[in-house]
């Protein structure tokens, strides 16, 4: 005896809840219940199985997870299987909601709103809670694929904006909020700042702005209007100025100005040399029990902080031990003591200075007595 009786039954589940397949069963010998999706493959991280395999709990149900599911039952007796199918909808839920903002007197206004669910949601928009259906039409203002439009706006346009998505399952709603205001230009940033980057860094000079209408941004570099004709100069759309790929050709002062107003800042760059390491650790052969010694010698910039030299053992950072004296760190030297089998490895140092890093590797290889007498001997044959 099976339940659900007969061979089919259908299910109906919300996306983001969890859906439990029964598949009851008496018989002897004790039957054996097998779980497959006809359709795909079951989600390993969001089913399970309880109760002897008898329930399958789909956990967290998403639309792919809609299809046939089908309950195996066996013994010796026979077979008997039950098919389930799953269909999967949805309450409504935002794909992408308007954002809250300030306007000029005279700007365009775009809101959008969209949604998704099972079934499809409708979406409604409200002006200070009042339907837009039921407020007197403007040419200024249309709805146009769940997104509102005001063009050519006004102080009286500044109200809070509500869309509202809804189908049999639920409704969600977003408040935003428009401001139709004039406030003058500020620059946000301190003039006669000085930026320190090294070479081939990306250089970020930075003059935010506050306004409304937003204020246009532009530098020069020693009064040239030339600069973002350099395909490595970009003005980001927050009025920031960015220099890829830096160089020392790239220093000096540079200014920020609004547009129309005699508001400007200047900014200082300075480009320093790029930290080098110019001995790095090598590969070593070394004897079970000797010691190793790694070196990592760097070119450092006199102007940047003095380096800290990190040493890491395939991936993972190394510290002083002075229980065991395994490693010690004398300068740019890693002193590996004692070394076994288990100290074979890729060593990496890591020169870190308050602007830049850069890192080499090396290795220890554990070689027999018999090796290092064969070195040795070429070593020796050469030098006669």
């Amino acid at each position: 005896m099976m339940r659900p009786s007969g061979s089919h039954s259908t299910y109906h589940a919300l996306r983001g809840q969890s859906l439990e397949l029964e598949c009851i069963v008496q018989g002897l010998p004790t039957p054996t219940v097998q779980w497959v999706r006809k359709d795909g493959q079951l989600s390993e991280s969001r089913t399970s199985r309880h109760l002897f395999d008898r329930l399958l709990r789909i956990s967290n149900i998403s639309d792919s997870d809609g299809g046939e599911y089908q309950c195996s039952v066996n013994n010796s007796q026979g077979k008997v299987t039950h098919t389930y199918t799953v269909s999967v909808e949805a309450a409504p839920y935002w794909t992408k909601e308007p954002v809250s903002q300030l306007y000029a007197p005279g700007e365009t206004v775009r809101l959008d709103c969209q949604a998704d669910g099972i079934p499809s949601p409708a979406v409604a928009w409200s002006i200070n809670g009042k339907p837009i259906t039921g407020i007197d039409p403007t040419p200024r203002r249309t709805v146009r694929d769940g997104a509102l439009i005001l063009r050519d706006v006004v102080f009286t346009d500044t109200a809070v904006y509500q869309c509202q998505a809804h189908n049999k399952h639920g409704t969600i709603l977003v408040n935003t909020y428009i401001f139709v205001i004039e406030l003058p230009p500020q620059i946000l940033n301190a003039d006669g700042q000085k930026y320190n980057f090294t070479e081939g860094q990306k250089a970020v000079l930075q003059c935010q702005t506050f306004g409304s209408p937003r204020p246009k941004v532009t530098w020069e570099r020693n009064s040239s209007a030339s600069l973002l004709a350099e395909p490595r100069v970009n003005l980001l759309t927050n009025g920031n100025l960015q220099i890829t790929n830096v160089s020392h050709g790239d220093e000096g002062l540079y200014t920020c100005s609004v547009s129309n107003t005699n508001l400007s800042i200047n900014a200082d760059l300075d480009v320093l040399n790029r930290t080098v390491i110019l001995s790095p650790p090598g590969s070593l052969l070394v004897q079970p029990g000797k010691t190793a010694i790694f070196t990592c010698l760097a070119q450092v910039d006199p102007k940047l902080t003095p380096p800290h030299i990190q040493w890491k053992r395939s991936g993972q950072e190394l510290f002083q031990s002075y229980a065991e004296d395994k490693y010690t760190f004398e300068g740019p030297d890693l002193i590996v003591a004692n070394v076994q089998t288990e100290d074979e490895g890729v060593y990496t140092c890591e020169v870190i200075t308050n602007l830049d890093r850069v890192e080499a590797s090396g290795s220890i290889i554990i070689v027999g007595m018999e090796i290092s007498i064969v070195l040795f001997f070429i070593v020796f044959s050469s030098i006669l």
